[in-house]
C-alpha cells in the first residue's frame, strides 16, 4: 500500500509540474491584497488604480473584469468576506464616505457603509456571523452589530492584540494572532465568547512563539499557514486540532513564507514563497501525507487563494508573464486522485476482540470509533493501520475515516 501511495505521489508531482498558470485577464495595474468568491464569480481587492480602482469583480462566463468600486471605495481594500449573498470588505484608512467597512449586494451593484471601527487606520480581517461584523489588525479586534455602525472591543482585556484571523469550528469562534518575543504570552490560538465577550487563551506553548498568516478550517481541524515553533521543531504550516487544544507540524511541509491555505476535495492548498523544489503553491495530501507542486509559471509570493469549479485562482505581486491575478485547472490532477482512492473501507477481524486491522485505507490520518448514540468513543492518528480495541465494551460501532468520510460498522465481542 504504501509503494502504491508512492508511485501516486510521484506521479502526481509531474503532472503538476508538467502544468502551468494562467493570467486572469487583464486591467489590474498594482498589488492585490486579497480576494473572495461570490455566486460564481471572484472579487479581488487591493491597492490598484487605473482602468480598475481597489476592487474588481472577474466573470468567468465572459472572461471580462469589472470595476466595482462605483466611487465609494476611494483607497485599498485589505479584508474580504462573503455571507448571506453579499461581499464584506475591510480597508486602509477612510474612504470617501468615511467608512472603513462595507457590504456590496451584487444584485443592485450598491454599496452600503457600515461604519469606521473607531477610527481604526487600518483592518486587514474581517469576519461576518450571526449579524455580528467582527474585525481585526495589528493591536485591537473590535465587532458591531450589522447596520448599527456602533462598535467595540470584542473583550475588556489585551489578550487578543495582533488578531490575524477568524475561524469556526462546531459553534466555536477561534482567534489566531500574532506572537513576537516581547509581548508573548504563552497563547497562539484562542476562544472567543459571545456570552462573556472574553476570550481564552489555548494551546499553552511557554517557551516558543507562533506567527499566523491564515488558517483553513478542515472538519475540527484548522490548518494554520505562517511560522511555528513546535516540540522545538521550525515549521511553516502547522495543524491545529480543536478538540485537543494541541498544534502538529506537517511532515516534509516547505520552507520559507506560507501566506494562505484553502482546501478542496480532500487536499489543502497553501500559497507563499516556498524554496525549491517547491515554488510558491503547494498542495497537502489530507490522505497520505504527501506534498506536490502545483503547475509553475507564478514568480512572486502568493498573498490569496480560492477556488471555483475546479479552478484554483491566485494574486499577489507577479511579474510577467502572469500579472498580478493567476489560474490553474486542477481538475486534470484530482481525477487522478480520485480514481486511486479504494472504493470501501474495510476492517479485519470483524467482529474484534483485542484489535481491528485496517485495510485499503491511505494511512497516515485521524480515524474515530462511534457508538451507537453517536458519541466519539476513541479518536487517533493512525500510523500503522491497527487499532486497541481491547478496552472497548460490547458492542456495535462506526468507525470513520476522517480523511475521506468513508465509515464501515464494526461488532467487538470478547
Amino acid at each position: 500500500m504504501k509503494a502504491i501511495a508512492l508511485i501516486i505521489s510521484l506521479f502526481l508531482f509531474n503532472a503538476c509540474l508538467a502544468q502551468v498558470w494562467e493570467q486572469v485577464g487583464s486591467g489590474i495595474d498594482g498589488n492585490v491584497i486579497c480576494m473572495a468568491e461570490l455566486d460564481g464569480k471572484i472579487y479581488v481587492g487591493g491597492n490598484y488604480a487605473g482602468a480598475l480602482n481597489y476592487i474588481s469583480q472577474w466573470d468567468p462566463a465572459t472572461q471580462q473584469w469589472t470595476d466595482i468600486s462605483n466611487g465609494f471605495i476611494t483607497y485599498a481594500i485589505m479584508g474580504m468576506f462573503v455571507k448571506d449573498g453579499k461581499l464584506y470588505v475591510s480597508g486602509l484608512y477612510q474612504w470617501q464616505s468615511g467608512d472603513i467597512v462595507a457590504s456590496y449586494d451584487p444584485v443592485t451593484n450598491q454599496w452600503q457603509g457600515l461604519g469606521n471601527a473607531d477610527n481604526l487606520g487600518a483592518i486587514s480581517e474581517i469576519y461576518v456571523e450571526n449579524n455580528m461584523i467582527y474585525v481585526a489588525g495589528n493591536g485591537y479586534s473590535k465587532k458591531s452589530e450589522i447596520g448599527s455602525g456602533i462598535w467595540a472591543d470584542m473583550a475588556a482585556d489585551s489578550n487578543a492584540a495582533q488578531v490575524r484571523g477568524f475561524a469556526k469550528v462546531n459553534g466555536t469562534l477561534f482567534v489566531h494572532k500574532v506572537e513576537t518575543a516581547d509581548i508573548w504570552d504563552g497563547y497562539s490560538m484562542l476562544s472567543y465568547s459571545e456570552s462573556t465577550d472574553d476570550f481564552t487563551g489555548l494551546a499553552l506553548e511557554t517557551s516558543t512563539f507562533n506567527w499566523f498568516q491564515d488558517m483553513e478550517v478542515v472538519g475540527t481541524d484548522i490548518y494554520c499557514a505562517g511560522s511555528f515553533y513546535i516540540d522545538n521543531d521550525f515549521q511553516r504550516i502547522a495543524v491545529y486540532d480543536t478538540e485537543t487544544n494541541t498544534y502538529s507540524g506537517l511532515p516534509g511541509c516547505p520552507e520559507n513564507v506560507s501566506n494562505t491555505a484553502v482546501h478542496h476535495d480532500g487536499f489543502v492548498y497553501f500559497g507563499g514563497g516556498f524554496q525549491s523544489p517547491y515554488n510558491h503553491v503547494v498542495r497537502y495530501n489530507i490522505s497520505d501525507g504527501s506534498w506536490a507542486q502545483v503547475g509553475d509559471g507564478i514568480n512572486a509570493y502568493v498573498s490569496d487563494m480560492v477556488i471555483l469549479d475546479d479552478t484554483l485562482y491566485a494574486i499577489g505581486g507577479f511579474g510577467d508573464p502572469i500579472l498580478h491575478v493567476a489560474k490553474f485547472d486542477l481538475s486534470s490532477i484530482v481525477s487522478v486522485d480520485k480514481d486511486s482512492k479504494e472504493d470501501v473501507l474495510s476492517v479485519y477481524p470483524n467482529p474484534c476482540s483485542d484489535y481491528l486491522m485496517l485495510d485499503k485505507i491511505h494511512s497516515p490520518g485521524y480515524v474515530k470509533l462511534i457508538d451507537v448514540y453517536g458519541k466519539v468513543i476513541l479518536r487517533l492518528y493512525n500510523t500503522n493501520n491497527r487499532i486497541d480495541t481491547s478496552t472497548l465494551a460490547n458492542g456495535c460501532y462506526t468507525l470513520v475515516s476522517e480523511n475521506d468520510g468513508r465509515s464501515i460498522l464494526v461488532l467487538k465481542l470478547q
